[in-house]
Order: C-alpha cells, then sequence, then structure tokens
C-alpha cells in the first residue's frame, strides 16, 4: 500500500485547458449562441491546434490535386474530341463541359462559403440564373450580395415577418395564451 501524504497532485496542463474549453463551451451552450469555429479553434491546445492545422492543409492540398487532375481530364477530352467526328465528337464535347461545369460549381461552393452566404443551393440557382460568373467562372459575391441580400442573411429593411403581410395590414395580432383562450370562452 501507498502512503497517502494529504496532498492532492496538482491537475496537469491539459486538464486546465480541458476545464477552459469545457466552461467556454457551457457558456455557449447557455446563452443559446453556436460558438465559431474560430473562437473555439483558440480556446484549443498548441498541440490540438497543430493538428487540426495539419490535418487541414492536407484536405487543401488533396482538393488541390483534385481540381488539378479534373483540369487535365477535360483538356484531354477536348483534345481527343477534336479527333473525333460526329456523334463521338459531340459526346466528349458534352463530357467535357459537364466536367468543367461541376468544377464551376464546386469552386462556386467553397468561396460561396468563404463570402457568408447562408443557403448555398439557392446562391447558385441565382448565380446561374442570372448569368452571374465571369469568363474564369467566379462570382463577385459583393454585386450579388447588393441584389440578393437574404441570400446572406441579411434582413432587408422595411420588411418583418408580420402574420398577413401579403394582404397589406401590418396589424401583428396580440399574442393570446391557452389561458385568455379559455377565459374568453367562460365568459370571465
Amino acid at each position: 500500500m501507498t502512503e497517502q501524504t494529504g496532498a492532492t497532485p496538482e491537475p496537469t496542463t491539459e486538464a486546465n485547458n480541458a476545464d477552459t474549453n469545457a466552461e467556454a463551451n457551457s457558456e455557449n451552450a447557455v446563452s443559446g449562441q453556436p460558438q465559431k469555429y474560430e473562437s473555439w479553434f483558440e480556446n484549443q491546445t498548441p498541440e490540438l491546434q497543430g493538428l487540426i492545422t495539419e490535418h487541414h492543409d492536407g484536405l487543401h492540398k488533396a482538393l488541390k490535386a483534385e481540381r488539378g487532375n479534373r483540369r487535365g481530364l477535360e483538356k484531354q477530352l477536348r483534345e481527343l474530341s477534336e479527333t473525333m467526328e460526329g456523334e463521338h465528337q459531340a459526346t466528349l464535347k458534352t463530357m467535357a463541359d459537364n466536367l468543367r461545369q461541376e468544377e464551376v460549381k464546386s469552386q462556386f461552393y467553397e468561396d460561396a462559403q468563404r463570402a457568408g452566404v447562408k443557403n448555398l443551393r439557392l446562391a447558385y440557382a441565382v448565380a446561374v440564373q442570372d448569368n452571374l460568373f465571369d469568363r474564369r467562372g467566379l462570382v463577385n459575391f459583393e454585386d450579388m450580395q447588393k441584389v440578393y441580400p437574404e441570400l446572406f442573411g441579411v434582413v432587408v429593411s422595411g420588411t418583418r415577418n408580420l402574420a398577413g403581410a401579403g394582404t397589406g395590414s401590418n396589424h401583428v395580432p396580440a399574442k393570446k395564451t391557452m389561458d385568455d383562450l379559455i377565459r374568453g370562452k367562460l365568459g370571465r
């Protein structure tokens, strides 16, 4: 048996960081506000930050490599289509166009997320509908936000979520509780 001296061991730095992280997470849970990734990342230990950064960099390199492979494949399809005739040529050009469209879509989603777009699919549909892409397949999100601020989570001034707004009435009915409804039926 070991002899107990009555002294408690000092908690480790990792335990202190874990406690700090738990406190920060619980404060956000209590306030109802989701924690931002950046603030969460800053509260992590340097070792964990290094692991996350290393993983992120690896994913980014893989993404760049994949996009490079797609561009190479598109180029090969276009070159091959030039040597073909008739239906085969049209098929290869269509395949190259589809591959290019998928690359543009992938780049759009990545850029839109960085620009703060809240509904990516709707924003992409708007960009296609309004032909907001430049010759390189990129969209100017600042211009898009001026025309469609609601895609970025911005409430357009002058519009409120009101019952009956489509009828031209801005009257908001008083909120009634179940008790009010019961008392109303009983005549109180």
